[in-house]
């Protein structure tokens, strides 16, 4: 698979066929007539995570937002500034 010379390189053919691969590997026609049971206190667990996480990107993406406008805000008082200092001299 790493192999940079392509006429080298594993087909994907044989490739699907390496013991490696599928060692552990249910084949795909096979139905697995498993279930899996999940407690409400996992639902809730899993869902206070993705909603965690979901609140920190948008803190993220907020603080982003705040802070180009800060930078925006320092740019045009220092443009202000150097217009004052100018019209001084």
């Amino acid at each position: 698979m790493l192999e940079k010379d392509p006429k080298q390189r594993i087909t994907i053919e044989k490739l699907k066929e390496h013991p490696w691969l599928n060692e552990n590997r249910t084949p795909l026609n096979k139905e697995t007539p498993e279930t899996i049971t999940v407690s409400d206190e996992e639902v809730k667990k899993s869902l206070h995570f993705f909603l965690s996480t979901q609140i920190a990107k948008k803190c993220g993406i907020i603080w982003k937002l705040k802070s180009l406008k800060n930078r925006e805000l320092i740019k045009e008082i220092k443009e202000i500034k150097e217009n004052h200092h100018d019209n001084e001299q």
